[in-house]
């Protein structure tokens, strides 16, 4: 039960919430690149242009890559996490089965003992004669 309380601890409001405030943070970066990244455009050197627009093309794909491996990356984590709570509640339930066995081995072994308890006074007494041992324990 303590993995699996330690996955719902998990502060799943915080980080989403970091995560929103560093993506703002992003933003208004990515606003300022833009912005310094297109003012070359008005040069008049054409070749100074086309190094721009390769620049910005390499940016563009590396960053469509990028959000492809992301996305895979953050699907293999979701799987991971579910199968880690899985494990997590099939390992709460074989403790409460061993528990329920350690139980009913501890009732069956009580059993069995006052059995054989049982059975050794039994055998001890012999009919017509009585038994001094007991005898002597009474007097």
């Amino acid at each position: 039960m303590e993995d699996l309380n330690a996955l719902k601890r998990l502060d799943v409001d915080g980080a989403t919430y970091k995560g929103y405030i560093v993506g703002i943070i992003g933003i208004i970066f990515g606003v300022f690149s833009l912005i310094i990244g297109i003012y070359p455009l008005f040069n008049k050197d054409e070749n100074y242009r086309y190094l721009v627009l390769s620049g910005w093309g390499a940016a563009i794909i590396i960053s469509a890559v990028l959000f492809f491996i992301i996305c895979k990356l953050v699907n293999v984590i979701n799987e991971q996490f579910l199968q880690l709570q899985k494990i997590a509640e099939e390992r709460e339930q074989i403790k409460a089965a061993n528990q329920r066995l350690i139980e009913i081995d501890a009732y069956v072994i009580g059993n069995a003992t006052r059995r054989t308890a049982e059975r050794r006074r039994k055998s001890n007494e012999v009919p017509g004669v009585e038994n001094s041992v007991d005898e002597g324990k009474e007097k």
